[in-house]
C-alpha cells in the first residue's frame, strides 16, 4: 500500500559461541529485538535495573515531582573488529506533576526532537522511560547484509541522575589550565577516574544479542 514502509525484522544469533577480546562483547548480554524500516535498523530493549521497585529512593524522588534523569548511550559494533560503527543517545526524564496528578515522559534522543507522554499509572511511566522502543541505532544502507555476516550488536550504558552532565563536555585538566603542575595532573587523575566511572545514582551497562541485516 502506498504511504506504508515495509518493515523486515532482522535475523538475529540468540546462541553465537563467538569469543572476542572486545570490551563491549564481554559485557552481561541481554535478548533485545531489532526490525529494519525502510533504511534505519531499529532495536527495542528495555532496563527495568535502572529504576527498580525494590530502590524505594529512586520511586520516592519521582513521586516528589522533582525530574528523574536517565541517558543511555548506545553504540553499535560489529562484531570481530573493535571501533564503534554508530554513535547516539537519548535523555529521558520522569516526573510526577503536582498539579495535573500525572506522570510525565520526556525523551530527547540525539537528532530527533523531544516527545512527551503522560500516565496516570507510575510503573506505566517507569516501563516507558527505562524502554528504548524502536529506537535507531543505524542507517541499514551502511552496513553489510548476509546471514553468515557481518553480524552486529549494540551495547547500551545507561545513568540514572548523572552528576553535572553538562561538566563532562569540559575536562577537569582544561579547567584548571594555567594553573600549577601538581594541580594539573590530579586534574588529569580526575578525568581518567570519571571516565571510566561516571558519578550518578546508578550504572547499567549491557550489550545486546548479535543480530544481521536479512538479504535481500
Amino acid at each position: 500500500m502506498t504511504g506504508l514502509r515495509r518493515r523486515a525484522w532482522l535475523g538475529v544469533l540468540t546462541a553465537m559461541c563467538l569469543c572476542s577480546a572486545v570490551r563491549p562483547e564481554v559485557l552481561p548480554a541481554r535478548t533485545a529485538e531489532f526490525a529494519e524500516v525502510g533504511d534505519r535498523v531499529l532495536v527495542t530493549l528495555a532496563l527495568p535495573e535502572l529504576v527498580p521497585r525494590r530502590d524505594r529512593d529512586a520511586v520516592k524522588a519521582i513521586d516528589s515531582g522533582f525530574a528523574t534523569t536517565l541517558i543511555f548511550d548506545i553504540t553499535l559494533h560489529r562484531h570481530g573488529i573493535s571501533g564503534v560503527v554508530t554513535r547516539t543517545r537519548r535523555v529521558a526524564r520522569i516526573a510526577y506533576n503536582l498539579w495535573n496528578e500525572h506522570y510525565e515522559v520526556e525523551t530527547t534522543d540525539e537528532g530527533a526532537g523531544t516527545a512527551r507522554r503522560y500516565f496516570r499509572d507510575r510503573e506505566q511511566a517507569i516501563r516507558a522511560a527505562v524502554t528504548l522502543r524502536s529506537f535507531p541505532v543505524a542507517r541499514a544502507s551502511a552496513l553489510g547484509r548476509g546471514s553468515s555476516g557481518p553480524y552486529y550488536f549494540a551495547a547500551i550504558r545507561a545513568l540514572r541522575n548523572p552528576i553535572s552532565p553538562d561538566s563532562w563536555n569540559e575536562s577537569a585538566s582544561e579547567r584548571v589550565r594555567g594553573q600549577g603542575r601538581d594541580i594539573r595532573w590530579f586534574a588529569e587523575l580526575v578525568d581518567l577516574l570519571v571516565e571510566a566511572h561516571p558519578l550518578a545514582e546508578d550504572i547499567v551497562e549491557v550489550r545486546t544479542n548479535y543480530f544481521y541485516l536479512v538479504p535481500r
